[in-house]
């Protein structure tokens, strides 16, 4: 499981996505209330030139004595008149609204930056918890396959030794894109054969008693070995 599944972490990092969550809506919106301040505005100013337009005609209508439709393109104008200003007003409204929460954008960035700092310190700490863990259960690994070949004994099947090798190399491969990622030391890990001595020896002798390979087994812990990983194997090795 990566570092901060759970705990501290997750929930920072459940407030962090969150508050980019809102801040993403609310950008949607700012953006709307925008979009329909803009398109109030260029309603009002082609209303505007059709004012114009309109008085141009009214006073060539009246020097031409035609006064009833001189009256029509005065009370038209008006009316355009009227509408540019609740156009303008309505316009200036969204985006004052607009101005407003982009203010409030700004302070969720804030806090954005806050949380994200909060999830790294959390994440770093689960990092480490975990690095802690990985190490000690690589070390408990090797230390049990180089006693295993001191000793002169085996493991219970090749396939059982052969699984707790591949699961030491995983723990240690965690450990190291750990390390990469937050940046940790690698203090506690232990690289190198994993059965140094075991070659040249001659004939491996029967395994320990028992007790000494549960205790050896015990140091594991449920670190994730298989299951028969902890158990010594009586056979001697064919060589």
């Amino acid at each position: 499981a990566a570092p901060g599944a759970s705990g501290p972490a997750a929930d920072a990092r459940a407030r962090l996505d969150a508050c980019v969550a809102a801040q993403r809506a609310r950008s949607d919106e700012i953006l709307a209330l925008q979009t329909q301040a803009a398109l109030l505005r260029k309603k009002a100013d082609s209303a505007e030139e059709k004012m114009m337009r309109l008085e141009l005609d009214k006073k060539l209508a009246a020097s031409a004595q035609r006064f009833a439709e001189a009256a029509r393109l005065s009370a038209e104008a008006k009316a355009l008149a009227a509408a540019v200003e609740s156009d303008r007003a309505q316009a200036d409204a969204l985006a004052g609204q607009a101005d407003a929460m982009g203010e409030e954008q700004e302070a969720a960035r804030q806090q954005e930056e806050s949380l994200r700092a909060e999830v790294l310190a959390s994440e770093e700490s689960a990092a480490r918890d975990r690095l802690a863990a990985l190490h000690a259960h690589a070390r408990a690994a090797r230390a049990l396959l180089r006693k295993a070949a001191a000793g002169g004994w085996v493991l219970a099947s090749p396939e059982v030794e052969a699984s707790l090798r591949a699961d030491c190399e995983e723990s240690e491969e965690e450990a190291e894109a750990l390390c990469r990622r937050y940046g940790l030391a690698r203090t506690g890990a232990e690289r190198g054969p994993m059965d140094a001595g075991s070659e040249g020896d001659g004939p491996r002798t029967p395994s320990p008693p028992a007790r000494d390979a549960e205790a050896a087994g015990a140091a594991l812990g449920p670190a994730g070995l298989p299951a028969g990983a902890a158990v010594l194997g009586g056979q001697r090795s064919e060589e």
